[in-house]
């Protein structure tokens, strides 16, 4: 188990059956690198906080450290059977993708994203190892059936690197998605609501965010704030998410922004989005195949601008291939 807890991303599964069909997925960026302001007291919160309102999947980014993955990791396993721990990625490399749920678990896999280098601070990050990263795991829960779990961070600068990262983890769901999986996608996406990235993966999986849905609105809602103490500046804005899709069997019962603060004050930089589903056999369908198309052509335009500004590296090349594949042929 010390071996494993060493891996940049963990996922431990529980054989405890749930209750219901009813499945609750928190999402939270727990702000964790090693710079970070009273992280063991945050930390300390966040486990309070879940304690009193636990979920059943939880999908976080920035946990970087041992300590940090083990505190986590000893706390939620208490009281309950777990499998083991997965998710091991390539030596010296640091995503910060944490996983933990229920559920049995089939399979995962952890993709770094290849284009994430826009400047001086990118390659920094790159030479101590640090990566931005998607992950894949498949999980089966009792009276929910098999669960496709995506959870990933993203640049932080960057809107054309952000698509292009969009159409890596988008054609990795589509390459590694089987029929009958549920699909649940979730992160810190550092996008904001309706920008290119957020619409092209929405168009492309036929994703649903799951607190529009039940707002309807932003509005002033944020989960990076103005005003946060650990924040690095900028207007509020969303730019955390949980996405699901309908056509493959899930109906949303509820979804909030939370985990905003602890006794201490601001549990992170970010503030978590929550989300409850249930299994729903008529897997609804309410994409546009033509707004799809209109977005992916939006998408080729962006990354053929960007390969005109920063020079047409193989991964840029990549994913201008795989997006003149989509509209020449796919039907989302």
């Amino acid at each position: 188990m010390r071996i494993l807890l060493l891996a940049n991303f963990l996922f431990l599964a529980s054989f405890e059956l749930l209750a219901n069909t009813t499945l609750k997925v928190q999402t939270f960026n727990a702000y964790g690198p090693i710079y970070a302001r009273h992280l063991e007291s945050r930390t300390k919160g966040l486990l309070e906080a879940i304690e009193k309102d636990p979920s059943d999947i939880y999908l976080f980014q920035e946990v970087w450290e041992k300590d940090h993955q083990e505190t986590l990791a000893n706390k939620l396993s208490k009281g309950h059977p777990f499998s083991g721990a997965f998710g091991m990625n390539k030596e010296f490399s640091r995503d910060g993708l944490f996983a933990f749920g229920k559920g049995k678990v089939l399979s995962h896999k952890v993709f770094n994203y290849p284009l994430n280098q826009d400047g001086l601070l990118d390659k920094v990050r790159g030479f101590f190892g640090v990566v931005k990263a998607v992950s894949l795991t498949r999980v089966k829960l009792e009276g929910i059936g098999n669960v496709l779990l995506v959870n990933t961070h993203t640049h932080p600068l960057s809107s054309k690197i952000r698509v292009a990262q969009m159409v890596f983890l988008a054609k990795k769901v589509l390459e590694h998605k089987e029929p009958k999986d549920a699909l649940i996608v979730a992160g810190d996406f550092n996008f904001t609501p309706f920008s290119l990235p957020y619409r092209l993966l929405v168009a492309v999986l036929g994703l649903e965010d799951a607190f529009l849905q039940v707002q309807g609105a932003y509005g002033a809602h944020c989960t990076y704030c103005e005003g946060n103490t650990y924040g690095w500046g900028g207007p509020s804005r969303v730019i955390d998410y949980i996405f699901y899709q309908k056509t493959s069997g899930l109906k949303l019962l509820s979804a909030q922004i939370n985990l905003k603060r602890g006794p201490k004050g601001p549990l992170s930089d970010h503030f978590g989005v929550t989300a409850t589903l249930k299994l729903d056999e008529k897997r609804e369908h309410s994409h546009s195949l033509a707004q799809a198309r209109k977005v992916i052509f939006e998408a080729k335009e962006a990354l053929e601008a960007f390969g005109e500004q920063k020079g047409e590296s193989a991964a840029l090349l990549a994913a201008l291939d795989t997006v003149k594949g989509w509209l020449s042929s796919y039907h989302p």
